[in-house]
This record gives C-alpha cells, sequence and structure tokens, in this order.
C-alpha cells in the first residue's frame, strides 16, 4: 500500500493522520474515483484532517472524476461542514484562477 493509499484510509476512518504521511506526492494521490484525502475529509467532516492537507500542499480546486472539488463536498455537510467550506473556501481563493475553478 503506497503512502498516499494509507493516508486516504486514515482519514476515511477518521484516524489521526501521522505527520510523516503528509508529503507532497500523498495528499495529491487520488483513489479510482479521483478522490485525495482531501476530499475524503470534506466529504466526512474531518477539520482537523483538512486543515492539515491544506497545510501540506492538498489542493482544494482539483475535481473528482464526478467533477466535484473537495470545496463542493463541503458545501454539502452540516454543523462541522461549515468550518470545513470556509476553511477550503478561504484556501480556495488564494489560487490563481480561483473564481474561475471555484464553483
Amino acid at each position: 500500500m503506497t503512502t498516499g493509499e494509507q493516508l486516504i484510509d486514515m482519514v476515511a476512518q477518521g484516524a489521526e493522520v501521522p505527520p510523516e504521511l503528509l508529503t507532497v506526492h500523498s495528499v495529491q494521490h487520488t483513489d479510482a474515483n479521483g478522490r485525495s484525502a482531501l476530499h475524503i475529509a470534506a466529504m466526512h467532516g474531518r477539520v482537523y484532517a483538512v486543515v492539515d492537507l491544506l497545510a501540506a500542499g492538498s489542493c482544494p480546486l482539483t475535481a473528482d472524476m464526478f467533477g466535484n472539488s473537495p470545496w463542493c463536498y463541503a458545501r454539502t455537510e452540516t454543523c462541522a461542514g461549515q468550518s470545513i467550506h470556509s476553511i477550503i473556501y478561504t484556501a480556495a481563493r488564494a489560487q490563481p484562477f480561483a473564481a474561475i475553478s471555484l464553483f
């Protein structure tokens, strides 16, 4: 199992991710549906994982095979999702051409 696969599994399970798994390569790894660990963290309302993944360089604008970015999944969350939505939105705004790609 690659470090990217381990990272996605740990985020999906809600486990605390060790810093050594937060490499540029592992945070950009995607599963069969094109979802990164950031997509999974946003879908499951994992606020701390979202913050760690963004700090490690995960791109908030990358779309999965369904055309959804992590920010899109954060919009569908409730309660904790509001925090995730704001965090991802702020990170996405810092990306070049974010206004074009965000929605």
